[in-house]
C-alpha cells in the first residue's frame, strides 16, 4: 500500500507541472491565434486600400488633399478661426 502511495505521489510530482506548462501554452496559443485575425484584418484592409490606389483616380485625390497636397497653378486660401488671433489688450486705468 505505502508502494502505491509513493508511487502515486511520484506520478503526480512527475505530470502536475507538465499540466501546469500545457495549459499555459494552450493560452499562449490562443492569445497568439486572436493576434493573427487581427493582422490578418489589417493585412485585408491595406490591400483594399492599395487596390483603390491603383484603380480609383478620385480616391487618390481625395487622400492627397487630406493631406496637405495641391496641383500646380491651384490657389490655397486658409482660414484660421478667430479664437486662434491673439486678442488686443486693454489697459486698466
Amino acid at each position: 500500500m505505502v508502494l502505491f502511495i509513493l508511487f502515486t505521489i511520484g506520478l503526480v510530482c512527475i505530470f502536475l507541472p507538465r499540466c501546469h506548462h500545457l495549459r499555459q501554452l494552450q493560452q499562449r496559443k490562443t492569445e497568439l491565434q486572436a493576434e493573427n485575425r487581427e493582422t490578418e484584418a489589417m493585412t485585408r484592409a491595406l490591400q483594399e486600400k492599395q487596390k483603390r490606389f491603383s484603380t480609383d483616380p478620385a480616391y487618390v485625390e481625395r487622400v492627397a488633399r487630406e493631406t496637405g497636397m495641391v496641383k500646380p497653378d491651384e490657389v490655397v486660401f486658409q482660414y484660421t478661426n478667430a479664437t486662434d488671433r491673439p486678442q488686443p489688450r486693454r489697459r486698466t486705468p
